[in-house]
């Protein structure tokens, strides 16, 4: 967040504030997360982006997103006030 490395670990949480460039990365097989998104609007992004879950199973294989998916990523992000800055940095 914001150039800063953070680790959090099971019950730990952190304030992601707007205008702030962020991006994570899980390190484990599963994982459970609690957002807080606030003001309200941005839960449109994910029922735009997603598609609802057919079940309570994990997928089995979950591919990277083609050139053109992460294109319509960009213009979506625009479209609610995000920008997309560019891939993820190694840490």
């Amino acid at each position: 967040m914001g150039g800063e490395v953070h680790e959090l670990n099971a019950g730990d949480s952190i304030f992601l504030p707007r205008g702030v460039p962020h991006t994570f990365r899980i390190k484990s097989a599963v994982v459970r997360a609690l957002n807080y998104i606030s003001p309200g609007g941005f839960e449109e992004w994910f029922r735009t982006l997603g598609t609802p879950a057919k079940s309570f199973d994990l997928p089995e294989c979950i591919e990277a997103p083609s050139q053109e998916e992460l294109k319509d990523l960009v213009k979506l992000s625009a479209r609610f006030g995000n920008r997309v800055l560019g891939p993820a940095p190694e840490f």
